[in-house]
């Protein structure tokens, strides 16, 4: 079973794989767009060409990611060109930064997050949904987009992404090698890896999430200081958040 099926709840539903087969047949032209290239599709056929996509790319050196609409393409854009150094600099930023000390000084500077972190508030009577892909969504409408990006970056290694597109670096957003270091130790503790990245969203699939609810609690804390936005504008409370990370395969993260 792949990552498209746990995400989307499809355990055992062989229906699930007529649309696959049909939309496998359309081949997507890629075109270089700077350190990447960039391929277009419906919205609505987005997910069945991500997955197969980064089937390939596990052999062919190369990893595959929503990049959302042709604006988030453009504002991605202008965050890369105004960055200085490139791609091995930054890479080499996120592998020397430690996660934990940032993680302190972030807790340290905000008054919010101390006063927050005495209570996370109660754990809900029920288990949150853990949501699903959407980057090929329009999150008014929840309609697929008439057309979305996706990106081929020349690495396995999809914590790298946001360094590759030039993400972040803008309000409470951090800069690429902040969110590429956050990604590396995920993937390392909890197998998460990431399939979408607009300007301002990152998705992951998540093959070992935490199980327990203290674990829970602990990587909820450090989402929410990576990322206030998913507690204050969504979830409400880190206890929730917890529970929506608890054996979830799939995580959010959106600034505003």
């Amino acid at each position: 079973m792949g990552w498209l099926d746990r995400i989307l709840g499809r355990e055992g539903d062989q229906s699930s794989n007529q649309s696959p087969q049909n939309h496998r047949a359309a081949e997507l032209v890629f075109e270089p767009a700077g350190p990447m290239e960039i391929a277009r599709c419906p919205g609505a056929e987005a997910l069945i060409h991500l997955e197969r996509l980064q089937s390939e790319g596990r052999d062919a050196g190369f990893t595959t990611v929503l990049l959302g609409t042709d604006d988030d393409i453009e504002m991605l854009k202008e965050c890369r060109d105004c960055r200085e150094g490139d791609t091995t600099e930054w890479i080499g930023r996120a592998n020397e930064l430690d996660v934990d000390a940032w993680l302190a000084q972030r807790l340290a500077e905000s008054s919010e997050a101390e006063e927050s972190g005495a209570g996370d508030g109660d754990w809900p009577a029920e288990a949150p949904a853990s949501g699903e892909i959407s980057s090929h969504r329009d999150p008014l409408t929840l309609e697929p987009y008439p057309v979305v990006c996706l990106a081929r970056i020349p690495t396995t290694h999809s914590w790298e992404v946001p360094i590759h597109t030039g993400m972040g670096d803008w309000n409470e957003c951090p800069d690429a090698s902040v969110l590429a270091a956050f990604a590396r130790r995920w993937q390392l503790r909890y197998g998460a890896e990431i399939v979408s990245a607009t300007h301002d969203v990152l998705e992951f699939t998540v093959s070992d999430p935490p199980t327990t609810r203290e674990a829970a609690l602990e990587l909820a804390r450090e989402q929410y200081l990576l990322c206030a936005d998913i507690v204050d504008q969504g979830h409400g409370s880190i206890a929730h958040l917890a529970a929506a990370l608890q054996n979830s395969n799939y995580w959010y993260f959106w600034w505003d």
